[in-house]
């Protein structure tokens, strides 16, 4: 088995032995430590390293108790003023409205709107995108378009493109 420590370490590392100490022993006293991955990006090195949101859901599931990490990664995703940080709250996020949360999908959403009217760089598109598709792709456009003529100055980041929809063609947008 692990320690607290090893486990701490290994977690944060992304590394499977994590996970495969959670599926044989009780996850209770890692809770902890897996919440605080989860708000946390803990990669060295952001730009390099890959997403690690799918290794952290499964670490959730494997917890025995999603819910008990859902509200606080909620809570975080509404103030969260890391971009890296964001990104992954908005995953994990995404991960629950997939296992059929509809009240964490208003959640992203209302986050993502308030991005807009803050940030020079808004997160959360990308998780939309993959949430909700071409309804997605409206929303997110919609929101940049308001910004955009709200603010002469604002230059979306974007390269957001989406693959065909059924009778409505191609979309791309491009900077």
């Amino acid at each position: 088995g692990l320690t607290s420590d090893q486990f701490r370490s290994a977690i944060c590392k992304g590394l499977g032995r994590a996970l495969l100490h959670l599926k044989t022993h009780d996850p209770k006293p890692y809770f902890e430590e897996i919440l605080a991955a989860c708000l946390n990006n803990t990669a060295y090195d952001q730009q390099c390293e890959p997403e690690r949101v799918s290794y952290l859901f499964e670490a959730v599931l494997l917890s025995g108790d999603p819910q008990f990490f859902r509200l606080p990664i909620l809570q975080k995703l509404r103030c969260e003023r890391d971009d890296w940080n964001k990104y992954q709250l908005f995953e994990l996020a995404r991960r629950f409205v997939e296992r059929g949360d509809t009240d964490t999908r208003a959640i992203i959403y209302e986050k993502f709107d308030a991005e807009c009217l803050q940030e020079k760089n808004p997160a959360g598109a990308e998780t939309i995108v993959e949430l909700d598709h071409f309804a997605g792709v409206l929303h997110v456009l919609e929101r940049l378009g308001q910004r955009v003529l709200a603010d002469s100055s604002f230059e979306p980041n974007y390269y957001l493109s989406y693959g065909e929809e059924p009778g409505r063609g191609k979309i791309e947008i491009r900077k």
